[in-house]
């Protein structure tokens, strides 16, 4: 008689767990909603500040975050998960509408952050987030 996988666990295989920091809540719900269906674990929520919380609790396998949102920006959010010992090198997805090109590269500059554009569709985004969690593995 075969088992279900544990909780979090998909065949035997552990689910990805991604923290994903977005302040538009119909962005965020659809955001959830769709990466549990491709696979992953999500916790949600609304600004930086709460994104540094759950990553340093959660421990999560990557985080997405949006550029633009209330408390503390995504901008600021990548410096300070980078700045931090036990989380630098957490692999990070900036989902972002933003136009501002010289904000964006000294993002990229902080390293193992790529880059998807809210115009760029649902596939890039989790060949994105994929692709980073493949190369942590790997490293």
């Amino acid at each position: 008689m075969a088992t279900a996988p544990a909780p979090g666990q998909t065949g035997g295989v552990p689910e990805p767990m991604v923290v994903v920091a977005e302040d538009d809540d119909s962005l965020r719900r659809v955001l959830a909603r769709r990466l549990v269906a491709a696979g992953f674990r999500v916790d949600a929520v609304s600004d930086g500040v709460a994104a540094l919380d759950a990553v340093r609790s959660a421990r999560p396998d990557a985080l997405l975050t949006d550029l633009d949102m209330p408390a503390m920006d995504g901008g600021a959010l990548c410096r300070q998960v980078r700045a931090d010992a036990e989380l630098h090198d957490l692999p990070i997805v900036m989902f972002s509408g933003s136009q501002d090109g010289p904000r964006l590269t000294r993002l990229l500059a902080l390293g193992r952050i790529a880059l998807v554009r809210k115009s760029e569709g649902w596939d890039n985004l989790v060949g994105a987030l994929r692709r980073l969690l493949a190369d942590a593995a790997s490293a």
